[in-house]
């Protein structure tokens, strides 16, 4: 008996250490993990096609983070992953957001799952689909949410004042915070019912109308605080003076500027177009939603002040294409207001600011006056605020449609929208990038362009300086200004447009005036380049060609190699695409050109001189990297040599001859 309480001790205490032993096991994962993903999260873009590998990682790591914890928010972190990378909730992470709230009942994974499950639905489905998740909670501060969601499946339907009465009665009967944003939505229950008792009063701030022009034919009305006027001031005017020229005046309301500062750069931004400004001063906790409604509080006065129509957007945009058909599709439609409709279910949601237009009729001023109210309203509260622009713009869209029967609204396509606006989402790198390229895709719209195309290392910034050193009648796209396509790209890599995500193919074809030059180096030398100097970005861009240690893959590279040339010549006849080789230009430069201008007709001269070029990332003259690549041998250790040879296939060294190499080296 004795052996025997012995024993299960010994077991006991075993067992004890063991699970010691895993728990210090697991913490040491854990925070690997956690480290990882916050490098990934560093290095990332969240740009679809070009972060893949790195991608997958993260949200691997926050699965087996879910796996060990059992803690939701790494679940949660998945759905907000899957927004932030691809623009809705995945089908990823509508499950996980599922999974997050069966193992924890609360606001936030509730949240979640309503997000994700009822986006878009039509309201019947919606609401049998709002049933059924309520259904699996008694919780009293959950079964409140839904009375928020049905507001918004009635605002959908038209039902304003369904919308607004359902809203009322949760704020009368709940003085929580359940979803935040619902402090935002503007009901009966703040501003009562009378016409003159809404949010704010009766006196208007006006604007420095120091402009008085009679040719303009609408106001584009915009506002930010410094860091988005210097993140992308520069990029909005440049596309409205590319698409909309003297037809508009910009008006930018400016929360928390200096005045010289802000006129310095205008002039070096806009001096030719008709631009006007009104500063807010407003403390640091206001700042972002003021700054965010301050282009609709302007609307009424703008209004009044020119008697034109007038835009409002967000300044992290583009204008694309000049506005003036707008006034006419709403005289058509016989409409008040044009309003971007995202068609999503919540009643903060379902309208956005990011572009929109307000005639000078009566109903339009009535509108315009709600909304300048709400602003005021707003700009009082003492509570954080959270997408307040949005909740005026719901608020006054809803109270017009109720108190004017005359009111009426347009909203057209995402679509038929797009054409005319970029407004790209993400973090602020991501947004500067597409900016930038959708105003110089602008620019070059009806001018001949080239653009080089060609693997790391293999001479891509090489062939840009001898073609920029040729006098030409074409236009270089310059390899580190990725217009149409990243210079590295494989052909049915995802490219980001003002649209949508496209193929580099599809943005390539559908730009006629757009030619291309792909370049290539010995497949064999490209490879001791990568392996043996410098592999340049194509570790952090092509990470599956790296082995077990993070060492380039020869096998890997080369089967790259092969896939990238091959994927590009299939996917472009003659007439657009001609295959260059690094050693020809080396060789004979003019002759190259030659060729390039006879197959693409880009009026190319071959009567150059290259010796003194300097090439980007790369020490020494032409002369010098002519003299030392041409006479080099082949720096590849026999044993890899051996290994690549013998994996590419009889059909691969076909490929390789019609490039116009040779493996027998």
């Amino acid at each position: 008996m004795e052996s025997f309480r012995l024993s299960m001790i010994k077991d006991f205490i075993k067992n004890k250490f063991k699970e010691k032993n895993k728990s210090e096991s697991f913490d040491v994962e854990m925070l690997e993990l956690e480290r990882e993903n916050a490098d990934l999260v560093k290095r990332m873009k969240f740009v679809p096609g070009r972060d893949v590998d790195d991608y997958n990682r993260y949200i691997k790591n926050l699965k087996r983070l879910f796996e060990i914890t059992g803690t939701s928010i790494h679940l949660i972190n998945i759905c907000r992953a899957e927004k932030k990378m691809h623009g809705v909730f995945t089908p990823l992470a509508k499950k996980c957001a599922i999974e997050a709230y069966d193992k924890n009942k609360n606001e936030k994974t509730l949240y979640f799952v309503l997000e994700v499950c009822l986006a878009n639905l039509k309201p019947a489905l919606a609401r049998e689909k709002l049933d059924d998740i309520f259904s699996k909670t008694k919780k009293p501060e959950l079964q409140v949410i839904k009375k928020i969601y049905s507001a918004g499946l009635a605002n959908k339907e038209g039902q304003y004042c369904k919308a607004n009465n359902l809203l009322s009665e949760f704020k009368k009967k709940y003085n929580g915070k359940v979803l935040w944003q619902s402090s935002f939505v503007i009901t009966d229950f703040e501003t009562g019912s009378e016409e003159n008792y809404w949010l704010g009063n009766d006196s208007a701030i006006e604007v420095d109308n120091d402009l008085h022009l009679d040719n303009i034919k609408y106001v584009i009305s915009v506002s930010c605080n410094k860091l988005y006027f210097d993140t992308y001031a520069e990029y909005f005017l440049s596309s409205v003076k590319e698409s909309c020229g003297k037809d508009a005046l910009v008006h930018i309301a400016l929360v928390n500027m200096d005045k010289s500062y802000v006129e310095k750069k205008l002039k070096e931004w806009a001096e030719d177009l008709n631009i006007s400004y009104k500063l807010f001063s407003v403390n640091e906790k206001k700042e972002i939603p003021v700054s965010a409604t301050a282009r609709l509080f302007l609307i009424r006065s703008l209004l009044k002040a020119y008697l034109k129509p007038v835009f409002y957007c967000e300044i992290d945009s583009a204008i694309t294409k000049n506005l003036k058909t707008w006034k006419e599709r709403l005289e058509q439609k016989d409409a008040d207001h044009l309003i971007r409709k995202v068609g999503s279910l919540l009643p903060w949601r379902m309208y956005t600011c990011g572009f929109g237009l307000i005639v000078p009729t009566e109903s339009g001023l009535k509108t315009a006056s709600l909304i300048e109210a709400y602003c005021k309203g707003v700009f009082n509260q003492a509570d954080k605020l959270v997408w307040a622009d949005q909740a005026i713009l719901e608020g006054a869209i809803r109270f017009s449609s109720i108190t004017d029967s005359n009111y009426k609204t347009f909203s057209p396509s995402l679509k038929e929208i797009s054409q005319f606006i970029c407004t790209p989402t993400g973090s602020h790198y991501k947004k500067q990038k597409i900016l930038k390229s959708t105003v110089a895709q602008y620019r070059l719209k009806n001018k001949r362009c080239i653009q080089v195309i060609g693997l790391q290392r293999s001479g891509t910034n090489f062939l840009t300086e001898v073609l920029k050193n040729s006098q030409t009648s074409y236009t270089l796209i310059e390899t580190g200004n990725n217009y149409y396509a990243w210079k590295h790209a494989l052909p049915d890599e995802k490219k980001m447009t003002n649209k949508e995500f496209n193929t580099v193919k599809d943005s390539l074809m559908s730009e006629e005036h757009l030619k291309i030059v792909l370049i290539s180096k010995h497949p064999l030398w490209w490879l001791s380049s990568i392996l043996n100097r410098n592999p340049a970005d194509i570790v952090s861009h092509r990470s599956h060609l790296l082995d077990e240690n993070g060492n380039i893959d020869p096998i890997k590279a080369i089967d790259f190699y092969l896939l990238f040339y091959r994927s590009w010549i299939s996917s472009f006849d003659k007439n657009k695409l001609i295959h260059i080789k690094y050693e020809d230009i080396l060789n004979d430069a003019g002759n190259s050109l030659q060729k390039i201008d006879e197959q693409l007709g880009m009026g190319l001269t071959n009567d150059l001189s290259l010796d003194e070029i300097k090439v980007k990332y790369s020490k020494g003259s032409f002369s010098e990297k002519k003299d030392f690549y041409l006479n080099s041998r082949l720096d590849l250790d026999e044993k890899i040599l051996s290994m690549v040879k013998d994996s590419v296939s009889e059909k691969d060294e076909v490929f390789i001859k019609d490039l116009g190499y040779t493996l027998q080296v």
